[in-house]
């Protein structure tokens, strides 16, 4: 009777590992520098949560290009999340005095790149 116990109990757990495991999804932090986004390209998938960290010094507003989803407020060192979902806008801005300075989210993966001989 226990060994069945057991039993159940281990195969509950391997299923929650992986099923939990293959969908989990990952947070990814973007810094707000002065004059940029760090990184500024963010390879994500669809379910992630952006964590915008304000490191510019001043209080500023997030717009995706398509003014889809806004992030507004966001006072020096303060951080603010965004859910990745699917068809949202890849492309965001920030108004700065100097102009706007953009980041961008991609769904592609990032490539990988040969190392140099």
């Amino acid at each position: 009777m226990l060994t069945k116990y057991i039993l159940r109990v281990a195969v509950a757990a391997a299923t929650l590992t992986f099923s939990a495991g293959a969908g989990a999804a990952e947070q990814y932090r973007i810094m707000m520098m002065d004059e940029a986004f760090f990184p500024e390209v963010t390879y994500l998938a669809e379910g992630d949560q952006i964590i915008f960290v304000n490191m510019s010094g001043e209080t500023r507003n997030i717009a995706a290009a398509d003014e889809s989803w806004t992030v507004t407020d966001l006072g020096d060192g303060a951080e603010a999340a965004v859910t990745v979902t699917q068809g949202m806008s890849e492309s965001y801005k920030t108004a700065t005095a100097q102009g706007d300075i953009a980041g961008q989210i991609s769904f592609n993966g990032a490539t990988e790149v040969a190392p140099a001989d």
